[in-house]
């Protein structure tokens, strides 16, 4: 099924769910054009559906369109650091309610938050229906 079937039938199904959408992350540089033609029309989708959107392609994205150097060591999967900006951001979407963090302020990679119960990176990291 393609992303505007799932958001339709999430919200069909399960109206007081919070959705949350994601972009797709940068790979190599070859990937760019496409991969931002992608995450535009998946912001637009979200918008339409009353999803949120996290825009995580500017975190990652290198100046010559590629998936930043020290996130990754072949362009496709991300290594530790990677990992820790991708949870942290979206940590702070869902159980904040912020934004992602704005392109161009970002430093690689993040400090490793102190873990407790709420931060754990074994917590959920979607919104559970409100009860």
């Amino acid at each position: 099924a393609n992303l505007e079937t799932l958001l339709e039938r999430m919200k069909k199904d399960s109206p007081r769910t919070q959705i949350y959408v994601q972009s797709v992350l940068p790979r190599a540089a070859s990937f760019h054009l496409r991969i931002e033609s992608l995450n535009r029309r998946y912001a637009q989708l979200a918008t339409v559906h009353g999803a949120t959107w996290i825009d995580l392609y500017p975190l990652f994205l290198q100046k010559d369109g590629s998936l930043r150097d020290e996130l990754t060591n072949d362009e496709l999967h991300l290594l530790g650091a990677g990992y820790e900006i991708w949870r942290d951001t979206i940590d702070a979407q869902v159980r904040d309610g912020q934004p992602g963090v704005p392109p161009g302020e970002v430093e690689a990679p993040f400090d490793e938050p102190e873990e407790d119960e709420s931060t754990s990176s074994n917590a959920p990291l979607a919104a559970e229906e409100d009860a």
